[in-house]
């Protein structure tokens, strides 16, 4: 689509004898040149670059709009690919945020150092904001296989935080977990790993579910949480 702006006077009427369509004196009425409608437009394309938006339209069409008013626009403004920007500061006295991602990641089960590898599926996502990792994830094994040990959902995106005290707790569900009985499920996050050990309420203890709580196929887990990193 071609741009075709709107065709504005080159110069101020000038007013003789009885006009009717003319105000009766010129300064009751701002006229608006051609000149000065392009002067408003490059300071107001000029305004827009500083702030980092531009005109509504594809990214060719915006770009021979500000080319045709002489408005010269930074190449990452005026191409389909998004800007970088090296940081996000909220206010004073903020840290500025810097990482901002959305992304999958695989759910690998565990038993003991053993990954049991017979899946139906395996679904995860996550969110980085800053130091923080939102997540979830689903899996279903088809065969558990030999292992034995306690069970872990491995293949976090990040690491957790090394930092002592830092352990994170996950909200876990499940079916076909054979052996409990109305029992409250819950994963948690060590300092320093990549990945979530699942767990139940034993009394008023927590233990480790381990290889005895699978069915030999069919067992779900789902997790979602959060931890630093």
């Amino acid at each position: 689509m071609t741009y075709e702006p709107p065709v504005y006077p080159t110069s101020i009427p000038s007013q003789t004898g009885a006009t009717p369509d003319l105000p009766d004196r010129l300064d009751d009425i701002d006229w608006l040149t051609a000149a000065r409608y392009n002067e408003l437009k490059k300071e107001l394309c000029a305004v827009m670059t500083e702030l980092g938006t531009l005109p509504k339209g594809s990214s060719a069409d915006v770009k021979t709009r500000l080319d045709a008013i002489g408005i010269s626009v930074p190449q990452d403004l005026r191409t389909s690919a998004s800007p970088t920007f090296a940081g996000l500061n909220l206010g004073a006295g903020e840290t500025t945020l810097t990482n901002y991602k959305v992304g999958t990641w695989t759910p690998k089960l565990y038993a003991g150092g053993n990954e049991i590898t017979s899946y139906y599926y395996q679904n995860g996502f996550y969110t980085r904001i800053g130091n923080r990792v939102f997540f979830h994830a689903q899996l279903t094994i088809n065969n558990k296989g030999a292992v034995t040990g306690a069970l872990s959902i491995q293949n976090l995106p990040y690491t957790s935080n090394a930092a002592t005290r830092n352990r994170s707790v996950c909200v876990l569900g499940g079916s076909y977990i054979m052996g409990l009985t109305g029992q409250h499920l819950y994963g948690y996050i060590s300092e320093g790993t990549t990945w979530i050990d699942l767990m139940y309420m034993n009394g008023a203890n927590g233990a480790g579910l381990d290889q005895t709580h699978l069915q030999t196929g069919d067992t779900t887990f789902f997790v979602s949480g959060s931890y630093i990193i």
